[in-house]
């Protein structure tokens, strides 16, 4: 199988964002490999914000995969500031929309844009080119099992993630809005 033609354009705008980002950091950023450890606090703000920027900059032509997961553009309101926040994150098919996980790597807390879409629910997500208002919600009891056996079938990580923390991670379903 052949890449796609923006394959090697892609490759080296990301690669020139990774390099952007451990010189903006004074060099505090490790390895920028995603297999390595997580990279925490400012180093991975520096970095979601170079890949929230290219992805923007290129209508997701950098940027629409991380780690091999398609990723999308998710902007929340703030629940204390009320200030738009825009995170990358990987999405999932589901029948209804799209889900993302708040899983933060396994944290024992819910990631901030998590809480602020539960503050209030309706977003922008992005994907690709592409841009629209939704709603998003929490899976129940009821519907995340099944969303969260197909999200571990395609992305193993997230099981590690689970084990690693007691909360449960919630898994979010993003429906467009008419």
């Amino acid at each position: 199988m052949t890449a796609p033609p923006h394959r090697p354009l892609q490759l080296r705008l990301l690669g020139l964002g990774q390099r952007i980002a451990h010189r903006l950091s004074g060099g505090r950023i490790g390895s920028l490999d995603p297999a390595a450890a997580a990279p925490r606090g400012e180093a991975l703000r520096l970095i979601t914000a170079v890949h929230r920027r290219l992805y923007r900059w290129t209508g997701g032509l950098v940027g629409d995969s991380a780690g091999g997961l398609t990723t999308l553009l998710l902007t929340t309101t703030g629940r204390k500031t009320g200030l738009e926040r825009t995170v990358p994150l990987p999405y999932f098919a589901h029948p209804e929309g799209l889900a993302v996980v708040a899983s933060f790597a396994g944290n024992p807390k819910n990631p901030a844009w998590y809480e602020n879409l539960v503050a209030n629910p309706d977003v922008f997500v992005q994907v690709k080119r592409r841009r629209y208002r939704a709603v998003a919600t929490p899976l129940g009891p009821e519907e995340r099992p099944a969303a969260w056996a197909r999200i571990v079938a395609a992305a193993p990580m997230y099981a590690d993630y689970q084990r690693a923390t007691e909360r449960e991670i919630p898994v979010v379903l993003l429906r467009e809005r008419p």
